[in-house]
């Protein structure tokens, strides 16, 4: 069922599911700092290899989860809130399934509802589809696929398309998928 972004965040605290826009594409996700909802969302996704992204509400809460060099900062400030997604070295600990080497994927979309969603702890952000599917193109789609297991939080219309990958932790401005958006290359 459709749900405020009040009744949604509840849910996430709960471990519970969500499925929610952001800039690019629609998303489900859960509390990432909540195992039972990580497990829940791996068993549901069908993703059974960890690494996943997550939704920061802003870059001060990313330098709380993940070394941020100067030049990271700098890239991060250029270019958020949008479609990116930077893989960076975590230093918080996560649920087993949501780091991939130490590594994880930060988001701050351009799209309010996603970033009050992520306000009080941050989000999985991942593709609503199950692995290796489609994407869903609207609510009613994922609800086809999800049904009454998860909540449903309607906003702004995803653009469709995915997001831009880029690798900041090993030295290079590393492109690893090209999606939504031209990242603006800054010198530090």
């Amino acid at each position: 069922m459709s749900v405020s972004i009040e009744e949604a965040i509840l849910h996430l605290e709960g471990g519970g599911i969500v499925v929610y826009p952001t800039d690019t594409l629609w998303g489900i996700g859960c509390n990432a700092l909540n195992k039972n909802g990580v497990k829940q969302l791996i068993k549901i996704k069908g993703k059974i290899e960890g690494g996943m992204s997550v939704i920061i509400p802003k870059i001060e809460t990313v330098k709380k989860i993940c070394e941020v060099s100067e030049r990271d900062e700098k890239i991060l400030r250029d270019n958020l809130p949008g479609p990116f997604t930077f893989i960076m070295k975590v230093k918080s600990k996560f649920p087993k399934g949501v780091c991939r080497n130490e590594r994880i994927g930060i988001r701050i979309p351009n799209n309010k509802i996603a970033l009050k969603l992520s306000a009080k702890f941050p989000i999985i952000s991942t593709s609503a589809n199950k692995h290796g599917e489609a994407t869903v193109k609207n609510i009613k789609e994922a609800k086809e696929i999800f049904g009454n297991e998860i909540l449903y939080l309607e906003g702004e219309e995803p653009l469709g398309l995915q997001s831009t990958i880029i690798n900041l932790d090993e030295g290079e401005v590393e492109v690893i998928r090209k999606g939504m958006g031209y990242l603006k290359q800054t010198e530090a």
